[in-house]
């Protein structure tokens, strides 16, 4: 557990770090390197530049390329981490929430500032991710089920099958109180609900 505890900290504070030089700091050095090389011709670009229109400095800019595809990626593979794994770091998520509030002010500047904004499309609903996300939230359930049943201290004294039982016992509840909650709140809210429906006729 003490291992697993360890590489799950890695993984979920390393890999947004390496985002976060890759997709900030080298795009920063980038731009003050163009400065810097072409400082001779400064002058006659910054004159172009003030007469070009919004759109046209926009069209200057890099394109995002496969941005949504790239996070939805990132967020579900992090989202997994913390399924799957939560009972051997239980203060995982408030690192995921602290990187993530981080993340989501970076991915904002490179939408609005560095490259060009991508263009706004309608979606009914997340599609596949959805169906991901559920098959992951089943998974985790199991996972964590396992790592209490079969690491903690309080179930040592008992034998495999009594384990076994704790873990489909400890599965049937927490999936109970999902499709509970499931029913309880709906996934779309009834303004939400009646937006979409006026957009797409």
């Amino acid at each position: 557990m003490s291992d697993l505890f360890l590489q799950i900290l890695i993984l979920i504070s390393v890999k947004p770090l390496t985002r976060f030089v890759f997709g900030t700091v080298w795009v920063w050095v980038k731009r003050v390197w163009r400065k810097i090389h072409h400082r001779s011709r400064k002058r006659k670009v910054g004159e172009v530049q003030e007469k070009l229109t919004f759109i046209q400095k926009e069209a200057l800019k890099p394109e995002l390329g496969e941005f949504s595809l790239e996070e939805h990626t990132e967020k579900i593979i992090q989202y997994g981490f913390l399924m799957l794994f939560a009972a051997a770091l239980p203060i995982a998520p408030l690192i995921v929430l602290i990187t993530n509030f981080i993340d989501k002010w970076l991915d904002a500047r490179r939408m609005l500032w560095w490259y060009r904004r991508p263009l706004a499309t309608i979606a009914q609903d997340t599609g596949t991710w959805y169906i991901i996300l559920k098959f992951v939230n089943i998974c985790g359930v199991i996972s964590n089920g396992f790592l209490i049943g079969f690491t903690s201290s309080w179930c040592r004294h008992w034998d495999v099958y009594e384990r076994l039982w704790i873990v489909v016992g400890f599965e049937h509840i927490v999936l109970a109180f999902k499709l509970l909650f499931d029913y309880l709140i709906p996934d779309v809210s009834p303004d939400e609900r009646l937006m979409s429906t006026k957009v797409f006729e």
